[in-house]
């Protein structure tokens, strides 16, 4: 999209990068990060494990503290992906989908000739049962004054109620045809 952009006329163009930015959410390093690491291209691989070293080498957040997810400036003149972001200006932290593997095993595959991909697990993230669960939460955590063991026991009751009774019938389907 973002080299699609620059296709058009400046005065669109202007309005159209101004919406991408705005929804950059895709262009987060840690997103970056994972893509980089299972690129076809054995180059951007190793780019990929070596950022994540460096990001592991950094200092960890506090136990309990919240990491602050920021959309990043995005580079609309980037050619590829891996140049979406300014990599010396945004904060880069190791991604969550990449903490099973152990850096000792990052470090070795830097040794090799040619970096292999590296196997992610795959999570469903646009599935209706994740949408539901979405939902179920969001509505969960609006309730300020409930407290946490509440809202959770509020969601699994949820569940098992929908498991006993999964479609709930309308009036319509009720009416006697005369």
């Amino acid at each position: 999209m973002v080299i699609l952009s620059r296709q058009f006329p400046k005065k669109y163009r202007d309005v159209l990068q101004k919406y991408i930015q705005n929804n950059a959410y895709f262009a987060h390093p840690e997103n970056v990060l994972v893509a980089m690491v299972k690129d076809d291209r054995a180059e951007v691989r190793r780019l990929g494990v070596q950022r994540v070293l460096q990001a592991r080498s950094q200092p960890a957040t506090a136990v309990g503290e919240v990491r602050r997810f920021t959309v990043p400036q995005l580079n609309f003149s980037a050619t590829d992906y891996v140049e979406i972001v300014d990599w010396n200006s945004v904060p880069v932290t190791p991604p969550p989908l990449l903490a099973h593997i152990p850096s000792a095993e990052l470090e070795a595959m830097l040794l090799l000739p040619e970096t292999p991909a590296i196997d992610i697990p795959a999570f469903p993230c646009h599935c209706q049962a994740v949408e539901r669960a979405l939902k179920m939460v969001t509505e969960a955590a609006a309730n300020a004054s409930t407290p946490p063991d509440d809202r959770d026991g509020n969601i699994r009751q949820n569940i098992a109620s929908r498991r006993l009774m999964p479609e709930f019938k309308m009036k319509k389907d009720y009416r006697l045809n005369t």
